[in-house]
């Protein structure tokens, strides 16, 4: 996908000033629209996707529940970021990265979702207090999301105290999804009785 051109935030949103959070690989879009009725009024969301028919639906549904603060997005957010978030009146405070498609294949890793353009928009415009929220039930996905924010961390980022060690490595996991609202691969993944790898991340 090419450069992306921002939408009139005046027309997405009934106020494009509350503070915006933005959930990357929207995909079915459900997740967005539990935190945007849970916080209308206070919190604007935007959900971005690869997947123009995922993309389509979820706004389709997103009018028949009548939610102003919620808006999806067909971008590559790698591309599209940071033109978005530039024109954005608001403040960002909230990024979520949710169960990104892995792709295992070495020769593909340039295909993930966190890439360094990504993380360099992100942290350009998370405001201080901002927080970052990745997870995967596949536990390497989590460290090369990490890898590519290691370099922020100590003096731009810190991970929230609440992290704790559960593996003999000393790899330390986020105990419980922050936002209170599973996800549906979540939902999937610990009903089984499978892991789910979380990092929770705050700007300083």
């Amino acid at each position: 996908m090419g450069p992306y051109y921002p939408p009139v935030w005046a027309m997405v949103f009934t106020n494009p000033k509350l503070p915006l959070s933005v959930d990357i690989g929207s995909g079915s879009g459900r997740f967005l629209m539990l935190l945007a009725k849970r916080n209308s009024g206070s919190s604007n969301f935007l959900g971005l996707d690869v997947r123009h028919k995922l993309v389509e639906r979820s706004n389709a549904w997103a009018e028949q529940l009548q939610l102003k603060n919620m808006h999806f997005i067909t971008a590559n957010a790698t591309i599209a970021l940071d033109s978005l978030l530039a024109t954005y009146p608001g403040k960002l405070t909230f990024v979520s990265i949710l169960c990104p498609d892995p792709q295992f294949k070495t020769r593909h890793y340039k295909r993930r979702i966190v890439q360094r353009p990504l993380v360099n928009a992100i942290m350009k415009y998370l405001a201080v207090g901002g927080k970052i929220f990745l997870e995967s039930d596949v536990e390497e996905v989590v460290l090369d999301m990490k890898r590519h924010f290691k370099e922020h961390l100590g003096d731009s980022l810190v991970l929230v105290k609440k992290h704790e060690s559960t593996s003999i490595e000393e790899k330390e996991w986020y105990p419980e999804n922050p936002t209170g609202v599973p996800t549906e691969r979540e939902v999937a993944v610990l009903g089984r009785g499978l892991p789910m790898f979380r990092l929770l991340y705050e700007r300083v």
